[in-house]
């Protein structure tokens, strides 16, 4: 760390105090003609250039450089590209430069060595935050040129931050700010791309990167739910809810949102919306949808493949927004609830459900099935007592099929039954009989026609009189 402090110290001799948009600075390249006149429009006024770099003979990769600080005192960073001869802005970014009153240099270096003696052969950007007197840089980002972008490579930290290595899915940090030794190693996912990249978003210290940090989970099999890879312009936040309207159910007791500094998945759009998965912490994750207008504007996101499928559940069920985590419910859903079975996931249904408010979220794939199957000792008499045990399921394909038995401490418990008489509720139309095996258990099915959604079950004596008390069930 001392060999960047005295590299720091020495660049900082080389380059005197940039003066105000407009002006030149013998010390430092002089802008082209393009880059001057950028900053003369209105948006510029009272901005101040701090610092320049620049890169050339590198082909489509040659830059310039140029941070100022604007009107609000937010300190930017310009990157401008040669088109057609002319320098013309490739894109800024103040989330990559120090926010800070101290000053802000900028060096490019095409090889050299770094503090911890290691060489290097591609570009660097080295962006420096002062010290209060000028004499050093007490902060630096390091990146690197690496197949057309600028990637944050390292991160020498006098102050605020631990000094760290960066690479893709890894930050190692240094045990002290004078040694060349790793304290340790946190992986997960983060932003690397100058163009997008947040430094506030990275963490500044080992034991917060372990905390925080998130890895990528692998996915279970799906068809209709893969992932298309989206980068997020940062410091943007949006807010998250379980389905793709305003008014559907929302997570985190209806304040669930999205920091585009963490890390996303995107799954498809669904309208205006589009369906992302990301972190909220190493052990808790989040499914849900934003605005579509959250994605770049180059973003080619395919419409969403749902089946739609009307399924129920079987039993009571707890509904989640985090399937491969934490499993934490976002509703708890009874026994017989509707739903349309948008997709699988692994050993999950992802379901859309319309009660109360329109909600979308992941049950057990068991916990579901296409034949509406009722336990009889859930369906009383109006009174209230169970009159029956045993299952009576409407298919998937509209057939009703009974398997009962007399509830054994019910009301027709010790009666004389020769059949229960199966019929449609509204109408009273008879729809099946069903007859009693050996074991004491009635049987029967028929075809519903696609209008019945209630069936009345009667019990008759020998002489075929009904006995009370008949049972209806409605679906």
């Amino acid at each position: 760390m001392k060999r960047m402090l005295i590299l720091c110290l020495a660049l900082l001799l080389l380059l005197p105090a940039l003066p105000c948009a407009g002006a030149e600075t013998p010390s430092e390249t002089p802008l082209p003609q393009e880059i001057a006149a950028f900053f003369t429009g209105k948006s510029f006024e009272n901005a101040q250039i701090l610092s320049r770099a620049s890169l050339s003979g590198f082909g489509s990769d040659d830059r310039f450089f140029v941070v100022i600080r604007g009107k609000s005192n937010d300190n930017i960073l310009y990157a401008f590209k040669q088109k057609n001869g002319a320098w013309t802005e490739d894109f800024h970014t103040s989330s990559a430069v120090w926010q800070t009153g101290h000053g802000i240099r900028i060096e490019v270096s095409e090889s050299g060595r770094e503090w911890t003696g290691e060489s290097y052969s591609r570009p660097h950007l080295y962006i420096g935050q002062e010290n209060d007197t000028g004499e050093y840089w007490e902060l630096t980002a390091v990146f690197e040129l690496q197949k057309g972008k600028w990637m944050l490579h390292r991160i020498a930290g006098y102050t605020g931050y631990d000094s760290m290595l960066i690479r893709d899915g890894k930050i190692s940090y240094y045990r002290d700010r004078e040694s060349d030794q790793i304290a340790g190693t946190a992986e997960g996912t983060f932003q690397r791309d100058l163009r997008y990249v947040s430094l506030d978003a990275i963490p500044k210290t080992l034991a917060e990167a372990r905390r925080k940090l998130t890895v990528a989970p692998g996915l279970p099999a799906s068809t209709e739910l893969t992932v298309v890879p989206v980068t997020f312009t940062d410091n943007q936040k949006w807010d998250v809810y379980s389905a793709p309207d305003k008014a559907s159910l929302r997570g985190a007791n209806g304040k669930a949102r999205v920091s585009t500094n963490s890390w996303i998945q995107v799954f498809g759009t669904d309208g205006d919306w589009v369906l992302i998965q990301y972190s909220i912490d190493a052990s808790h994750y989040r499914f849900g949808y934003i605005s579509s207008t959250s994605l770049p504007k180059k973003a080619s996101v395919p419409a969403l493949q749902f089946h739609q499928t009307p399924v129920w559940l079987r039993a009571e069920t707890e509904m989640t927004d985090d399937p491969l985590y934490s499993r934490d419910a976002l509703l708890t859903l009874p026994e017989g609830t509707p739903c349309t079975w948008l997709a699988s996931f692994g050993d999950w249904a992802y379901i859309e459900l319309n009660l109360n408010d329109l909600a979308r979220g992941f049950v057990p794939l068991s916990a579901i099935t296409a034949d509406r199957v009722f336990d009889m000792r859930s369906q009383p008499a109006d009174s209230g007592v169970p009159v029956y045990e045993g299952t009576l399921t409407v298919t998937h394909d509209d057939r009703l099929e009974a398997a009962i038995t007399v509830f054994p401490d019910g009301p027709l418990a010790g009666q004389t039954i020769s059949r229960i008489l199966v019929t449609d509720t509204p109408s009273a139309s008879p729809l099946a009989s069903l007859l009693r095996d050996e074991g004491g258990t009635w049987f029967g099915n028929c075809g519903l026609g696609g209008d019945v959604v209630s069936v009345t079950l009667t019990a008759l004596d020998e002489s075929g009189n009904p006995l009370s008390p008949a049972v209806r069930v409605e679906w």
